[in-house]
């Protein structure tokens, strides 16, 4: 591929926005082949889901973006999932490794947006943009999962569906709106206006330059420290539910009308799952929320973390071999998901809860076999009788 003009990164740039920006710069079409062109020969049939091998962007642009890291460190949201990557043991991330190389994983290293074709942005930025740049871009801190405002004008972010029939074929900046076959507000959780700015502050500060890496034991750590400064864990760490449950519900639900999945039993389960280590990649809002509760900022936790490492203070962090006297979320989470089914189903058998949520099912089976033979023994089977021991 011959030499390539590179613009300027703008300001919080997505590095699909700069990608499509490249092309536009030096007369090449913004599809497939120009990403295999920049980030190396893939199977992928679709521009917008592209794998991105930064090593290769960095030598086909001569490094004038830097290396594999630099890029992924500013025109990425790399950042933000390692960092609430709370199960890390340390401040690396297999995230940080597979965007070098391209790899998939989450949405922090693919190309597209959060989602397969969806897109976020303020109309207000848009203008700026075009104001100041010529052009209108998208913006990283619009695309991350706890955002749902601007940070900057705090106003409600739109978000884009691409048309079924183009969002594959090519690469698309925001002023090419007649491809897009959905265009609304995206719907927040049931927050009040201040939280929704304040989670999109602590994002974007987050991606910010100077913002440092946690590692995940003491992200935790600070977790259940804060808990217990509030009353809400116990000195071996250990969450009271029911406390826990009331101050959220007042924190953040009073006054407002709970959407789809955050009514205050649902969004408690969801944040007790989101401190414990035991999950996978789909509890950054949750655990947004929670810096959001127990902290207000990102600086105010990185200044907390500090502190914590200064006065040495550690707690077990919970795996799924839990001690079950100590800190015990997944536990009593599983637990609790289990009595909360029999309450309503008396005469449930092991089928029927595994059919209600394997996942619950398969976990208790798995850690926790003796108290699930207590409250749901193998006699209780109606159909078939066991064929094997």
């Amino acid at each position: 591929m011959p030499s390539l003009y590179c613009p300027p990164p703008l300001p919080d740039e997505t590095l699909y926005s700069l990608t499509c920006r490249i092309a536009l710069w030096n007369g090449l079409a913004p599809n497939r082949d120009t990403c295999k062109a920049m980030f190396g020969p893939s199977e992928s049939r679709s521009a917008t889901a592209y794998p991105v091998n930064l090593e290769h962007f960095s030598m086909v642009t001569n490094g004038y973006y830097g290396d594999a890291k630099a890029i992924a460190k500013r025109l990425t949201s790399q950042r933000y999932f390692s960092v609430l990557h709370w199960a890390n043991s340390d401040g690396s991330s297999s995230t940080t490794r597979s965007i070098t190389t391209g790899l998939r994983e989450p949405s922090a290293i693919t190309l597209g947006p959060i989602g397969s074709h969806r897109w976020r942005y303020c109309d207000a930025c848009a203008q700026e943009d075009r104001a100041t740049h010529q052009i209108s871009y998208w913006h990283r801190s619009h695309q991350l999962p706890s955002s749902f405002v601007c940070e900057i004008h705090a106003t409600p972010l739109l978000e884009v569906a691409l048309a079924k029939g183009s969002r594959d074929r090519r690469l698309y900046l925001p002023r090419e709106l007649k491809f897009v076959s959905q265009l609304r507000y995206v719907a927040p959780p049931s927050f009040t206006d201040d939280t929704l700015h304040r989670m999109a502050l602590t994002g974007h500060s987050i991606l910010g330059a100077g913002s440092s890496i946690i590692a995940g034991a003491n992200l935790f750590n600070a977790a259940i420290n804060a808990l217990q400064e509030r009353g809400l864990a116990t000195r071996s760490g250990r969450i009271r539910r029911d406390q826990f449950k009331s101050e959220f519900a007042r924190r953040y639900l009073i006054g407002t009308t709970p959407s789809r999945g955050w009514d205050v039993d649902t969004a408690t389960g969801r944040l007790l799952q989101a401190i414990s280590c035991d999950v996978g990649h789909d509890c950054w809002l949750e655990r947004m929320v929670l810096v959001d509760w127990l902290f207000g900022s990102w600086e105010a936790l990185s200044a907390w973390v500090g502190w914590l490492a200064t006065m040495d203070c550690d707690h077990p962090i919970p795996t799924a071999g839990v001690n079950h006297g100590d800190m015990a979320v997944p536990l009593e989470f599983y637990r609790q998901a289990c009595i909360d089914f029999l309450d309503t189903n008396p005469v449930a058998s092991r089928a029927d809860l595994s059919q209600h949520s394997y996942k619950t099912y398969r976990w208790l089976l798995d850690h926790d076999p003796d108290w699930l033979s207590t409250v749901l023994p193998i006699s209780r089977h109606t159909g078939q009788k066991v064929l094997f021991v």
